[in-house]
């Protein structure tokens, strides 16, 4: 799990065809509402899962029903909208250890399970109400790997702090423009994507990336926050030999170019 990366192509027929010879009954890919692909999720047992709707016809709909009886998932992929009713919730996938989610309708069906899948290491969420699920991501202690999009998420939550083992974090999706405090504990993080700065008296976000030895590739926004260059400072750039640092026009060198970004 040490680079946990999941990307989406075109595959040719062919190639998809040998795919799925290879890995047998242990993936299945859903991308039609055919009477076979509704029969192998009500009758056969995957590892791992990806489901795409947005070819569907218009009058189709492809119910988070039929895939309830898979509790043995490894791996789900969703991209697209689901049927989602009241009731339906995650907690049957408590095996999941990637779920990749693009989908602004399982908002309140992840919400209220999300924190049972105690095995995640790989989150992507792309919701439209991303504060109520990630409220208790605290209890997601295996978690490597988070990727988050969404117009509305304005802040990161407290309980993020709390990911000890949380390698990942791209930030890229949203516009948040709030960091808790202590976001510093999250020493085993290796790549940061999106942090912003911000300034709230004494205290600059920029601080809180001053413990994180660990860092491998920063990327940096709202620099123009930064009031004072003694507060760039104290995120230690110049400790970190192995980090490659991006701010919003390039290259950031060292921490005198990041207070050079005051307007």
């Amino acid at each position: 799990m040490k680079n946990m990366l999941i990307s989406v192509s075109s595959m040719h027929d062919v190639v998809r065809s040998f795919s799925q010879h290879l890995s047998r009954d242990e993936a299945f890919v859903v991308s039609t509402l055919d009477e076979r692909g509704k029969g192998a999720l009500q009758t056969q047992k995957f590892l791992r899962l990806s489901i795409e709707t947005n070819d569907l016809q218009p009058n189709d709909e492809f119910d988070w029903r039929l895939i309830q009886g898979q509790g043995s998932l490894r791996t789900l992929i969703v991209i697209g909208e689901l049927k989602i009713n009241h009731g339906d919730l995650l907690i049957n996938f408590s095996s999941l250890r990637i779920m990749h989610i693009e989908d602004a309708n399982c908002t309140a069906s992840l919400a209220e399970s999300l924190h049972h899948l105690k095995h995640l290491r790989y989150i992507f969420l792309k919701c439209s109400d991303l504060a109520r699920l990630l409220r208790n991501i605290n209890k997601l202690k295996l978690l490597q790997y988070l990727e988050i999009e969404s117009e509305n998420l304005v802040r990161l939550p407290n309980s993020l702090v709390k990911l000890g083992r949380l390698r990942h974090l791209d930030l890229l999706g949203v516009s948040i423009n709030g960091i808790p405090r202590q976001f510093c504990g999250l020493t085993n993080l290796r790549y940061l994507c999106g942090f912003p700065a911000q300034a709230d008296g004494e205290w600059c976000s920029l601080q809180e990336l001053g413990p994180l030895a660990q860092l491998r590739r920063l990327s940096l926004r709202k620099l123009d926050n930064v009031p004072a260059p003694s507060l760039a400072t104290e995120a230690r750039l110049g400790e970190k030999s192995h980090l490659i640092r991006l701010g919003e026009d390039g290259l950031v060198k060292d921490e005198k170019s990041v207070s050079e970004e005051e307007p």
